[in-house]
């Protein structure tokens, strides 16, 4: 299961240059980010190699960060209309709360998406056919 981490902050100039650098200092790679304003705050939502998960939440509380962390997972979905909804409604009926969702990249007609929910581990046992 991959980690997400969510990073609330102010929209000051450099503040991903911040991010990225304390990642990059600890030799962490950035498997997709992705960051957006929202009045006077941004937003940063990022994930790394299972194997740096705890290494990226430890630089990034160090560099003055306070992150949120969820469990999540990727899939991999046709890249067609209706894909998407197909695997939202599943989770809808199973009564799952989707938290966040991200097209990580889309590719030879496949799209790879990112997704954190409210129970994990149900996620996981629904989506188990679309699991990477």
């Amino acid at each position: 299961m991959m980690k997400e981490f969510t990073i609330i902050c102010e929209n000051e100039v450099g503040v991903l240059s911040r991010i990225t650098d304390t990642l990059k200092e600890k030799n962490i790679n950035i498997t997709d980010i992705t960051s957006h304003v929202v009045g006077d705050k941004g937003i940063v939502t990022l994930s790394v190699a299972d194997k740096d998960d705890y290494g990226a939440l430890k630089a990034l509380r160090k560099a003055g960060f306070t992150p949120l962390v969820e469990d999540g997972v990727v899939i991999k979905i046709k890249d067609k209309p209706g894909a998407l909804a197909a695997v939202a409604r599943k989770l809808k009926e199973a009564k799952i709360d989707i938290k966040t969702t991200h097209i990580v990249i889309r590719e030879k007609n496949h799209a790879f998406v990112a997704l954190t929910a409210s129970n994990p581990k149900k996620m996981r046992k629904i989506l188990k056919d679309y699991l990477i």
